[in-house]
């Protein structure tokens, strides 16, 4: 998602800037909880892929949907939940990833969070650190420490992922060519 996308999400989610932050950090939550509740492994990013594919949308749905947004979301929700409870490949049966492909994802990767600023790659690296329930109080002090709200982090973790994917992406795409 580019920071364009992800601003024409809030503007989408409500004119008020910081309102609309607020709501778009309440529905991920919700979707994250949606997931868990349904024993889904990894509801952090199915919640993300929920997301994700409502931005898709956005250019087709923004000046006729007129319901409530989080409700959209959620039944986009639905769909990505199917999906994920469709059986997967058995382990054993999957070609293992080639090597050089994830050495290059590697070092893609280290290079991307070097070109970060420092604050952003402590930030980012400790957003990431902790797992399931230990992650809630985690991002709370994590915020303190930051001098941001719970939202605002979630908000500048989100744009600094977003930096990351497309700077990835860009290192494979030159790496592969």
């Amino acid at each position: 998602m580019t920071p364009e996308e992800f601003d024409q999400l809030l503007a989408w989610l409500h004119s008020d800037r910081n309102l609309a932050g607020e709501k778009y950090v309440v529905i991920r939550r919700g979707l994250a909880q949606f997931f868990e509740r349904r024993g889904c492994n990894d509801p952090d990013n199915l919640a993300d892929e929920t997301i994700d594919r409502v931005i898709k949308k956005l250019p087709e749905i923004a000046d006729q949907y007129t319901g409530e947004r989080a409700k959209y979301f959620y039944g986009v929700a639905r769909h990505v939940y199917q999906e994920d409870l469709r059986p997967k490949p058995i382990p054993s049966m999957i070609e293992p990833e080639d090597p050089i492909l994830q050495e290059r994802k590697d070092q893609c990767r280290q290079k991307c969070l070097d070109k970060l600023p420092d604050e952003d790659r402590r930030l980012i690296t400790d957003y990431y650190l902790k797992e399931k329930q230990e992650r809630i109080e985690y991002r709370r002090k994590l915020a303190i420490q930051y001098s941001l709200t719970s939202n605002a982090l979630t908000v500048r973790a989100f744009r600094i992922r977003s930096t990351l994917n497309r700077c990835l992406e860009e290192c494979l795409q030159l790496l592969s060519d």
